[in-house]
């Protein structure tokens, strides 16, 4: 009996030509990963971020008994099942910002199979990847990506449980986020070919606070599973529109998650600023279906059964869900129809009594041109009141001020009364949101009109040094190291951002987290927004 060599090329997603030849098997060239010592996954994003053209995946077809087997027993089928795992992979792993969408690949395997059963000269080669930007812009782009993910990271920093992890990057995306509704209907206009690809990634809404749906999924994703949890993506239809959302684990049952659909537009024009809908949050399959909004997504591999949120507290809160202490705070607002007035109230989820109270209540009001009857007169049932947080008080805004409440004290103050608002101008306060210390709010006419946004600081106490707990490190290579960082003064509120100068070298996290690649030297920076900065160089044997 003959030796058999095979050889089979498949090509995703376009249409399949499937053919048996003999071959010289492809070698790929040395890129000094080593495959032995990372899962499948870790493996194909380490050769994605060495912009590899030709990946080979040998190591992990011959030393898995059941991969193998499928090769050499239906070779189109198993290049088929290949080519779909490394799709996956791409698609888990979102901070590969610089793939071209849709990603792209060809799977070649060739083999020689012996009368006793035995293979040989095992092949297989993923190739067929497009890359939309240089290395040297990847690297910068992925520095900027690197530190909004720590910035968003931070923002869930208090956050305890799932829930709490879950709630805070649903509400930090949607509020650091607006849709490009101009991506959207250029694309309809163009045969979906966007204006802006980097809407359709995690780099969207992250870094340009600009996304489409799959720009707001794909960063949630990520965001959550940076936090250590699972998260998938689902695909269905929002109304007539093919749409893309989020399913998420929480304490071993799935949720939904609809990010984009909680960032709605206003009269399908404009997004509101620090307007933040909980429709869509952790709702189950059956609670979805019943809202009538969503369509035609699967449900055969993450069923969210569980009913356990579908009537939260957080359900009809249009403003950020924010924990202090042992408490969850939130805007409610009933409208009064026909005059524009909003009763705004504090509402305030105690999470060891299980109950909710009001704990501050007050009233604002937006006209067009200052009257009541005017036919100019424009008005939502959304409250165009929002709230903010920092350093332990909450932060609202009326239409004409901004004002604090302390939760400690029950007390409400004026902290800015702007300039030029209300009367004959008719220009008020369109909502307000908060990154670190500095409180922005937007001043127009109404809340259709564009944004013109002004930024005030919060008091604060502001860092005058930055100090590491070393300032050199040697590693082995995916050996891991905590560098801890402290502030001066020790009260201080400043953000803390994380920098490699070389990711191929060494990796670092939102806490401080080294992770060793490969040989070379890297320098982790820790600065903060105001300029202070500290070092630890770190070589990797």
């Amino acid at each position: 009996m003959k030796t058999i060599k095979k050889l089979v090329s498949l090509f995703l997603p376009v249409v399949m030509v499937l053919q048996i030849v003999a071959v010289t098997p492809v070698v790929s060239s040395a890129s000094g990963i080593d495959p032995s010592a990372m899962s499948f996954e870790e493996y194909l994003v380490a050769q994605f971020e060495n912009y590899a053209t030709q990946i080979e995946l040998e190591y992990y077809v011959r030393n898995n008994p059941q991969w193998l087997r499928e090769a050499t027993s239906n070779v189109n089928a198993f290049s088929r099942k290949l080519s779909q795992e490394v799709l996956k992979v791409i698609d888990e792993n979102p901070q590969l910002i610089h793939i071209k969408a849709p990603a792209r690949c060809s799977v070649r395997i060739s083999y020689s199979l012996h009368p006793n059963g035995t293979v040989s000269n095992l092949t297989v080669i993923a190739s067929g990847f497009e890359y939309s930007m240089t290395k040297a812009e990847y690297n910068r782009n992925k520095q900027r990506f690197d530190q909004e993910v720590q910035r968003a990271l931070n923002y869930a920093a208090s956050a305890q449980t799932d829930f709490e992890k879950a709630l805070a990057i649903h509400d930090y995306i949607v509020l650091n986020t607006s849709y490009d509704k101009e991506n959207l209907d250029y694309a309809i206009r163009n045969n979906n070919v966007p204006l802006r690809s980097d809407s359709h990634t995690a780099f969207g809404p992250l870094v340009n606070n600009l996304s489409v749906c799959d720009g707001y999924a794909r960063a949630y994703m990520y965001l959550m599973k940076e936090l250590g949890m699972e998260c998938n993506i689902v695909e269905g239809k929002l109304g007539e529109i093919n749409h893309v959302w989020n399913v998420v684990k929480i304490d071993g049952r799935w949720f939904n998650v609809d990010t984009t659909a909680n960032d709605p537009l206003f009269d399908n024009i404009q997004d509101l600023h620090g307007l933040v809908s909980h429709r869509y949050f952790l709702l189950s399959d059956a609670a979805l279906r019943r809202e009538g909004t969503h369509s035609g997504w699967n449900t055969s591999l993450t069923k969210a059964n569980s009913t356990m949120y579908d009537k939260a507290f957080f359900r009809s809160a249009n403003s950020a869900v924010i924990k202090l202490g042992d408490a969850f705070y939130w805007l409610a607002s009933d409208v009064v129809t026909g005059i524009g007035v909003n009763n705004n109230h504090i509402r305030k989820f105690d999470m060891n009594t299980r109950k909710t109270s009001t704990v501050h209540s007050f009233e604002s009001v937006w006209f067009r041109d200052g009257t009541e009857n005017s036919n100019e007169f424009r008005f939502s049932n959304a409250s165009f009141s929002r709230l903010a947080a920092y350093n332990g008080r909450l932060y609202f805004n009326t239409a004409k001020e901004i004002r604090s409440f302390d939760p400690a004290t029950s007390k409400s103050s004026v902290i800015a009364r702007p300039e030029g608002l209300g009367g004959t101008g008719n220009r008020f306060i369109f909502g307000i949101t908060m990154r670190g210390n500095a409180l922005t709010y937007t001043v127009k006419t109404t809340a259709a009109r564009p944004d013109n946004f002004v930024r005030i600081a919060v008091p604060a106490a502001t860092s005058t040094a930055i100090e590491m707990s070393r300032n050199s490190a040697t590693l082995a290579a995916g050996e891991t190291l905590e560098i801890r960082s402290r502030l001066t003064p020790s009260n201080s509120t400043d953000f803390i951002f994380w920098v490699s100068s070389d990711l191929s070298v060494a990796t670092v996290n939102a806490s401080g987290v080294v992770t060793a690649v490969k040989s070379g030297t890297a320098t982790i920076t820790a600065f903060t927004e105001t300029g202070k900065r500290a070092v630890c160089r770190v070589t990797v044997s």
